[in-house]
């Protein structure tokens, strides 16, 4: 499974996961006030009353953290001007956190603190289940989705080249779109995106359009062998030029062919 094929939190899914959030973050608090009232009394609070109060403050931030992260993913556009480096500072944040509030609730006392304890544990498991969602689609990034429309009957293989001098891709209701020639090679001058997005491949005649499958092996697959390259320009610099490919074809054609694809210039 690939970038190009997984989705992790979107539409209905993230509104519904982003009200959750704000609603564990409040009750949250709520506990953390609560237990902070507890010190009024003429008796100087234990220690063990201070973890309470700083375990519940420390899981609602780890909440709102991952909250933030949730926000990120409204709009790829948002998330690419991001970028990974401020998405890997909220999963840390999140991370220790909600390690640090399990830690703490743990040593606190009252059975208030089994609510942030619950709590804790729950957003801990769903932040794993993110991170298995990010190993899978190989970033946390949210990105364009791309349609590829391939000529009809077209077999072999499909290069798209970003970064080239060539003209930009169409950006269509959110989504990028990829036609691709009678030659199974685009040039662009767009970047690749880096991130999650559910991409679409189809054949296309006139208006026409009729869709071409992902599967496993033995299933009927379409799309097969998807590799992303990319080169340095002479100076050794970021990098500046990658190169999409995937094969068009039946499992069987694919086999016959090969797995070499051969660039033309």
């Amino acid at each position: 499974m690939s970038a190009h094929d997984y989705e992790m939190v979107k539409g209905v899914q993230l509104a519904i996961v982003l009200t959750v959030l704000v609603g564990v973050c409040a009750v949250l608090c709520g506990c953390c006030w609560r237990a902070a009232s507890g010190f009024r009394g003429g008796q100087p609070p234990a220690v063990r009353n201070y973890l309470t109060v700083i375990g519940f403050g420390v899981a609602a931030f780890a909440t709102f953290s991952l909250f933030a992260l949730h926000i990120t993913w409204l709009s790829p556009s948002v998330s690419q001007h991001l970028g990974n480096r401020t998405i890997s500072v909220l999963s840390g944040l999140t991370f220790w956190s909600t390690g640090l509030a399990l830690i703490l609730l743990i040593g606190g006392s009252g059975k208030i603190r089994f609510l942030g304890l619950g709590a804790s544990l729950a957003i801990g498991c769903y932040y794993s289940l993110l991170v298995l969602g990010a190993g899978l689609s190989g970033s946390t990034l949210a990105r364009h989705p791309t349609k590829y429309f391939i000529p009809e009957g077209y077999v072999g293989w499909v290069e798209v080249r970003y970064g080239e001098e060539a003209p930009a891709l169409e950006l269509s209701n959110g989504a990028y779109v990829c036609r691709i020639p009678a030659t199974g090679i685009l040039s662009t001058s767009s970047r690749q995106e880096d991130g999650w997005a559910k991409d679409g491949f189809f054949y296309f005649k006139n208006d026409s359009l009729a869709p071409l499958h992902q599967t496993i092996q033995g299933r009927g697959g379409m799309i097969w062998a998807e590799t992303t390259q990319y080169s340095l320009n002479p100076s050794n610099s970021p990098v500046k030029r990658f190169t999409y490919r995937f094969y068009v074809g039946t499992e069987r054609q694919l086999q016959s062919e090969g797995h070499h694809p051969v660039s033309q210039p």
